[in-house]
C-alpha cells in the first residue's frame, strides 16, 4: 500500500539546516521560441544548444547548433545544419532524427524516396556540432514503397549507452492484410547487427501507434497502441532478441478500464523499466474539465503500471498500483534511477492548444497556448518489485501563462546525498522603494527523503532572480544541466531574454 503526503506550497514556509547554493550568470541573449521543438544541450569545451523542429513549409526538419562560451555564456555563433534545399521546390533527402553520438560528433538519420525504384530509403550520417562538418549520407537499408503518397515510415531509438541504435520499419499501408515491419539492430558505428521482418497478428492500419526503444545491451522493444473493434485500445510490449530472432509479446492491457495514456521507458543497466500511467475511467479527452479548485484540467490519473524487463528481455514483474486518489492533468517529467529506486516526478499541468488561423491548408499554422501547473507529484518506486512506496503531492497556486512554452511552470528535479532537490517558481509578492506592488517568480529549492519526509524548503534569495522589484528575469524551469556532482548549468528567462548560469552546491 502506498503512502499519499500532501504539501501545500503557499507563502508560508519553513527553512530547516540546508547548504548554501551559489549562482553565477552570464550574459543575455534574445529569446528563441523552443515551443513543440526538441532541445538538447551539450556541455564540451563549451554550452552547445541543438534545437530541431519539422518546418511544414519545406517538409522537412530545421536544425540549428547555438555555441555559449562556458567562461560568461556569451552567445558565440549558431550553425545550420538542416539539408540545404533547393531554389524551386523542397529537398528529397528529410532528417528522420538527430542524436547525440560522441561529445560534438552527433549521428543524423535521413529518408528519401526513390521514384525509379520506388523505394524508401534510409540513410545516416556524422555531423559536427562544433564545425558544422558534415559526411555524405551513407545508405542503411530500404524498404518497398506503393507511390510517394504510401511509403512507409522508418523510427529510431537510440541506446542510453549509444552503443546500440534500433531501426522500426512500418511498410505501406497493405488494406485487408496483416500489418508487418521491418526491424535492425545497428551499433555504434550504424553497422547491421541483425535484421528482421515481423507480422503482426493484427490487420494494418493507417493510423498506426507504435514507438521502438533498444536496451544498453542490445535487446530492442516495440511499444505499441492496440485499437480493436468493442474494446478500449490498449497497449502491448513486443520484444525482440535479436540473437534469437524471437519475438515476444507481452499485453498491458488492464480487465477494468483503466489503460495507459502515457509511459517511459528508462534503462537499469542492462534491463528495462517501463512506467506508465493509468487513466482513470471516467477521464476523457473530450472537451475540457474542472478540477475542484475551478481550474481547466486535463486528464484524471488512477494509478501507475511498472513493468520491469530482464536483461535478454524477458519479463520480470507487472506490478500495477492503484492511487488512493485520483491526480488530475498527470504528466511525466523526469525519472531519475537510484540503485534498487527510483524517484519519478511528475507535473500536474495541462496545455490548450488553438489555432489562430482559418486557413487550413496553411503551412506553418499559428497557434495560441496557454498553460496551467497545479503542483508536481512525487513518486518513490521499488524497482526490484514494482512497488510505489510513497506519492507526495506539492499542491502550487501560480498564475496560467500564455504561448511562453510554460517557461516557469515546472520543477527542475535532482538528487544530492541521496535526497531528492527539487527547484521551482512560487509567485509572491514584492513592493519597490516607493510602496509600489509587482508579482515576481521567486525560486525555492524543496528537499525530500527517500522516507518522504520534508528536510527543507526555502525561497533561494542568492539567485539573484525573481526577488527584486526591478528584476526582470526569473528561473525558466525546463533547463538542467547537470557539469559534475555539485554544478548544473541553469537558464533564468525575461519577456524577450535569456541567461544561462551556474548552479554550484
Amino acid at each position: 500500500m502506498n503512502k499519499i503526503i500532501l504539501t501545500f506550497s503557499l507563502i508560508i514556509g519553513f527553512n530547516l539546516a540546508i547548504k548554501a547554493q551559489t549562482f553565477n550568470w552570464g550574459y543575455p541573449f534574445g529569446i528563441v521560441d523552443e515551443t513543440e521543438k526538441t532541445i538538447t544541450h551539450v556541455v564540451e569545451d563549451k554550452l552547445y544548444r541543438v534545437s530541431s523542429y519539422y518546418d511544414l513549409e519545406v517538409f522537412n526538419f530545421e536544425v540549428t547548433a547555438d555555441q555559449f562560451s562556458l567562461q560568461d555564456f556569451k552567445k558565440i555563433e549558431s550553425l545550420d545544419l538542416s539539408v540545404k534545399q533547393p531554389a524551386m521546390g523542397s529537398a528529397m533527402l528529410t532528417i528522420n532524427s538527430v542524436y547525440q553520438q560522441e561529445a560534438t560528433d552527433f549521428t543524423f538519420f535521413y529518408t528519401e524516396y526513390n521514384r525509379d525504384l520506388k523505394q524508401r530509403e534510409l540513410f545516416w550520417n556524422n555531423v559536427n556540432i562544433d564545425s558544422g562538418e558534415k559526411n555524405d549520407p551513407i545508405k542503411i537499408t530500404q524498404q518497398e514503397a506503393k507511390n510517394s503518397f504510401n511509403q512507409g515510415h522508418y523510427y529510431t531509438a537510440q541506446s542510453e549507452n549509444k552503443k546500440f541504435y534500433a531501426v522500426l520499419g512500418e511498410t505501406y499501408f497493405h488494406k485487408k492484410e496483416k500489418e508487418k515491419i521491418q526491424l535492425l539492430l545497428l551499433d555504434a558505428n550504424k553497422k547491421i547487427v541483425k535484421e528482421t521482418t515481423f507480422e503482426y497478428d493484427l490487420l494494418d492500419d493507417r493510423n498506426k501507434k507504435q514507438e521502438i526503444f533498444v536496451s544498453n545491451n542490445g535487446e530492442v522493444f516495440i511499444v505499441k497502441k492496440i485499437d480493436l473493434k468493442k474494446q478500449k485500445p490498449f497497449l502491448s510490449v513486443y520484444h525482440w532478441n535479436p540473437a534469437s530472432n524471437k519475438m515476444n509479446n507481452y499485453s498491458l492491457k488492464q480487465d477494468d478500464n483503466y489503460q495507459i495514456y502515457d509511459f517511459k521507458m528508462k534503462a537499469i543497466d542492462n534491463e528495462m523499466l517501463f512506467v506508465g500511467l493509468l487513466k482513470y475511467e471516467k477521464s476523457t479527452s473530450i472537451g475540457m474539465k474542472v478540477d475542484m479548485d475551478g481550474r481547466h484540467s486535463g486528464t484524471y490519473a488512477g494509478g501507475i503500471l511498472l513493468t520491469r524487463f530482464a536483461a535478454d528481455g524477458s519479463l520480470d514483474y507487472m506490478q500495477r498500483n492503484d492511487f488512493t486518489n485520483i491526480v488530475s492533468n498527470l504528466t511525466f517529467n523526469k525519472i531519475i534511477i537510484e540503485d534498487t529506486n527510483a524517484w519519478m516526478i511528475s507535473d500536474l499541468s495541462y496545455v490548450e492548444k488553438k489555432s489562430k488561423s482559418t486557413n487550413i491548408a496553411a503551412g506553418n499554422i499559428e497557434y495560441d497556448y496557454n498553460y496551467l501547473n497545479n503542483g508536481f507529484l512525487i513518486s518513490y518506486l521499488d524497482t526490484e518489485n514494482g512497488e510505489l512506496v510513497w506519492n507526495q503531492k506539492i499542491e502550487t497556486q501560480e498564475p496560467d501563462t500564455k504561448n511562453d512554452n510554460g517557461a516557469y511552470l515546472s520543477t527542475l528535479a535532482f538528487t544530492a546525498n541521496g535526497n531528492l532537490n527539487l527547484l521551482y517558481n512560487e509567485t509572491r509578492e514584492v513592493r519597490n522603494d516607493r510602496g509600489y506592488k509587482r508579482n515576481r517568480r521567486f525560486p525555492i529549492r524543496h528537499i525530500f527523503s527517500t522516507t518522504g519526509e520534508e528536510l527543507s524548503k526555502e525561497a533561494i534569495i542568492s539567485a539573484g532572480i525573481g526577488v527584486k522589484y526591478d528584476e526582470d528575469f526569473e528561473l525558466n524551469t525546463s533547463i538542467l544541466i547537470p557539469v559534475n556532482d555539485n554544478t548544473y548549468i541553469l537558464r533564468a528567462k525575461s519577456n524577450s531574454q535569456f541567461k544561462y548560469g551556474y548552479l554550484k552546491l
